[in-house]
């Protein structure tokens, strides 16, 4: 799911630069949350088969999507939503990957 997450940064990235110039790089920085978001939800995963409680990591994944959206609010309102589209490739990448494998 990571690597389709790159890669749907990558094509949102390049439609968007066309609109937004630079600020198309606010979808990166959603993204990169994305991405430590899905490496945390992981290890959560694990460590709940073992310990049957909610791990610290819910709340940290939880913490990083606060950060990155009040950074990006504090630049503009195109940071903000840009960043919210990169953050929102969580729940787009499920649906475009393959439930067969």
């Amino acid at each position: 799911m990571i690597k389709k997450t790159i890669l749907l940064t990558i094509i949102e990235v390049s439609i968007s630069f066309f609109i937004y110039k630079f600020n198309s790089f606010w979808i990166l920085y959603g993204s990169i949350g994305t991405i430590s978001a899905l490496l945390l939800m992981s290890t959560d995963i694990k460590k709940m088969a073992f310990y049957k409680k909610i791990p610290n990591g819910y709340f940290v994944r939880y913490a990083i999507y606060a950060f990155i959206l009040f950074t990006a609010a504090l630049v503009s309102k195109i940071a903000l939503i840009l960043s919210f589209i990169g953050l929102i490739n969580l729940k787009i990448v499920p649906f475009i990957t393959n439930k067969n494998l």
